[in-house]
């Protein structure tokens, strides 16, 4: 079997037990739990989720060597989750969706956790999972087009929330984008960690307070492009095969059920 169609089995197998194992390990909390525990078992569901397919798989991950344009990742990942974040609030607004806040914790041990639980796990397993081994194994055998595609359609649709799903589109696209225009898988786990860490830092920032920083926003996402394009990297191949589509077909439609459940 080839190693794409092993990580397309892994990934559907992983979401579809996704919920499930949340049901489990929250069933076996005593009621009215810490917060703290609370992420905790959010850590330990990643961990076995994203953990076994790569300790199964051991994908070899992208290492080139960062290029200039690599500086700028963390302030486009700032940029962008607060670009997308205005984004999401218009999209709610219009569809009259509910946003879940973000409740800052009370403690030491709680921050620790919460930080833990929402930015360095999902950013370092998520990553690893999605353009390490996914995006690696069908840039293999069907080239970039297809594993862009691929990986990207499932990590936007595999978060389940209508509210953020603009957001997560754009995640994936922009991550996607950087794991194919870079090679560096480690490049992409700090992108995502910038991401994820301006979700929380912007969520405890009174919207008056950031509204100055839109303009600086869309002045670094425009950068980035333009000094990757002076680096004179090859151009990425969007070009996309059917065998690979139709394989991860089903896992797609697992992700995009969980918006009507």
């Amino acid at each position: 079997m080839k190693q794409s169609h092993q990580a397309i089995l892994w990934t559907t197998a992983v979401m579809l037990l996704r919920a499930p194992l949340r049901l489990v390990l929250f069933g076996l909390l005593p009621e009215g739990a810490d917060a703290a525990v609370q992420d905790i078992v959010l850590i330990a569901v990643q961990l076995l989720l994203w953990g076994i397919p790569l300790v199964a798989m051991r994908p070899s991950c992208g290492k080139e060597e960062p290029r200039p344009s690599a500086l700028l990742i963390v302030p486009v990942g700032f940029a962008l989750q607060y670009t997308m974040m205005i984004v999401c609030q218009w999209f709610s607004q219009l569809l009259q969706l509910e946003q879940t806040p973000f409740l800052p914790p009370e403690t030491p041990l709680g921050w620790a956790m919460s930080i833990l639980c929402r930015v360095i796990v999902p950013a370092a397993l998520e990553e690893l999972f999605f353009r390490g081994m996914l995006y690696g194994s069908i840039r293999r055998d069907y080239g970039e087009g297809s594993a862009f595609v691929i990986s990207s359609a499932v990590f936007a649709l595999c978060h389940g929330s209508l509210a953020g799903l603009p957001a997560h589109i754009m995640f994936a696209l922009v991550l996607g984008w950087c794991m194919m225009s870079t090679g560096n898988i480690w490049l992409c786990i700090l992108l995502h960690l910038a991401i994820n860490g301006a979700a929380v830092i912007f969520s405890l920032m009174p919207m008056e307070f950031s509204h100055p920083v839109a303009l600086l926003a869309c002045a670094v996402l425009a950068l980035w492009p333009v000094l990757q394009a002076m680096e004179n990297r090859p151009r990425p191949s969007l070009y996309l095969k059917a065998e690979p589509l139709l394989l991860a077909l089903p896992v797609v439609l697992v992700c995009a059920a969980a918006y009507f459940v």
